[in-house]
């Protein structure tokens, strides 16, 4: 069976995407390595390895030098404050908007890595792909930091991490609950996704059942929404994820486990 792009549905020139982009691996001291994972409901996986090197053949050569590369060179301005430093920066709407739309190809690139059971319905990758330059409705993304990621002295952090799961825990508006049963027993869901890079942290919650769909935040001196938009933020906000247990504990009230 060849491959096809999963964004486009193209089975011409299939490309191998950098997980990360390279603008990320370059920001590194040459021949930096550190702890990299990425996690699913059932797989998982977690290697030590130079920076950002990972490479996975899913898109076709024209999403990957196009609009995918557009995204990347719109957002590693706004993002390489995030990832690599505290320094204090205020972000706008539009700014917020270009960073989630970054999240969010991300996250759909990333989670391709894992396999098993739970995978992103393939619609997701179509709606980004026809919209391209602004974020998906149906993808909400949060934004917190940490004060220590892998490479640094003294710490086990990793350097990236990732983790996915379907989750029934969230807070849906205009849906009764008998309706969301419905949706998900013909096939719709819920999921939610934790991307650290650096010092970054994002939230990601994504639903393809037909109503709002929100995660109800756990703390907005820890996480702030930028996606969809509700006011302009200060960077870092007031607390570190570490106030919550770090990843461990973000995660766990992220999935309800």
């Amino acid at each position: 069976m060849s491959r096809v792009c999963v964004f486009c549905g193209s089975s011409k020139n299939i490309s191998r995407e950098h997980i990360f982009s390279d603008w990320l691996s370059q920001k590194f001291a040459k021949g930096t390595k550190g702890n990299n994972e990425v996690r699913g409901d059932d797989l998982s996986r977690n290697w030590q390895g130079s920076i950002f090197q990972d490479k996975i053949k899913i898109v076709c050569g024209k999403c990957n030098n196009g609009w995918m590369s557009d995204i990347e060179t719109r957002a590693s301005k706004l993002l390489s404050p995030l990832i690599f430093e505290h320094r204090p920066a205020s972000y706008s709407r539009d700014e917020q908007a270009i960073i989630a739309l970054w999240v969010q190809k991300t996250v759909l690139v990333i989670s391709k890595t894992i396999g098993g059971v739970f995978q992103i319905p393939k619609e997701f990758y179509s709606q980004l792909y026809n919209s391209r330059i602004v974020p998906l409705d149906n993808m909400m993304v949060h934004i917190g930091w940490r004060l220590e990621f892998g490479g640094m002295k003294h710490t086990e952090q990793p350097i990236s991490s990732f983790e996915i799961k379907q989750v029934t825990r969230a807070e849906v508006y205009r849906l009764s609950v008998n309706k969301i049963k419905d949706q998900i027993n013909d096939g719709k869901m819920i999921w939610a996704a934790s991307l650290a890079i650096g010092y970054v942290v994002f939230n990601i919650f994504g639903s393809n059942l037909d109503g709002n769909v929100q995660v109800g935040n756990s703390d907005d001196r820890i996480f702030v929404c930028i996606h969809p938009y509700l006011s302009d933020f200060d960077w870092p906000t007031e607390w570190p994820i570490n106030a919550v247990g770090g990843l461990i504990g973000v995660r766990k009230e992220l999935y309800g486990d």
